[in-house]
């Protein structure tokens, strides 16, 4: 099923962070973000289509998202499971072509629209139940990329990554 994949959508808060919330004594919040996972995305984007799919509205998540050079964005989402139901339908994709990584209950909305339900380690257990992949490790710390190099190796592509890129910007 990895070898079909064309568009991986990913929740950040959980799955591209840690899921934590961390705020500066002024109140101002940050995230923190994996660089393996940023790599990651960057080597895919080569290859499929990426998409961000938040509840969160935090600026951090469109600059990371733009660094990263990833198109679609949907941030503030309350309708996960719409949103990427007119996503897929506008790059004609179907079900067995989308890989989902999310981590808590506002993501199993779209467990049904993806051929690939997949989630972190330290998921909530609810998702853990109904995901048909579940990674080894926990978000924020190299799930999505543990996820990308699945794909990869089943596309028959990672050793051709594996040689070394030049890619800057992670």
């Amino acid at each position: 099923m990895l070898e079909n994949i064309k568009l991986l959508v990913i929740d950040v808060d959980g799955v591209l962070t840690d899921g934590k919330l961390y705020y500066t004594q002024e109140g101002e919040s940050f995230k923190i973000f994996d660089v393996k996972d940023g790599l990651g995305i960057r080597i895919a984007n080569q290859i499929i289509s990426i998409a961000i799919i938040s509840g969160n509205t935090s600026p951090i998540i469109a600059k990371r998202a733009s660094v990263l050079g990833i198109v679609h964005v949907f941030l503030g989402i309350e309708d996960k499971a719409s949103c990427l139901s007119t996503l897929s339908h506008h790059l004609q994709l179907s079900k067995q072509h989308i890989a989902y990584i999310g981590d808590d209950l506002n993501d199993l909305v779209v467990s049904e629209l993806v051929g690939i339900f997949a989630c972190p380690k330290n998921a909530h257990a609810s998702v853990l139940a109904r995901s048909n992949y579940h990674l080894q490790a926990k978000g924020g710390d190299g799930a999505v990329r543990e996820f990308i190099d699945a794909m990869l190796e089943a596309k028959g592509m990672k050793a051709e990554f594996d040689k070394g890129i030049k890619i800057s910007n992670v």
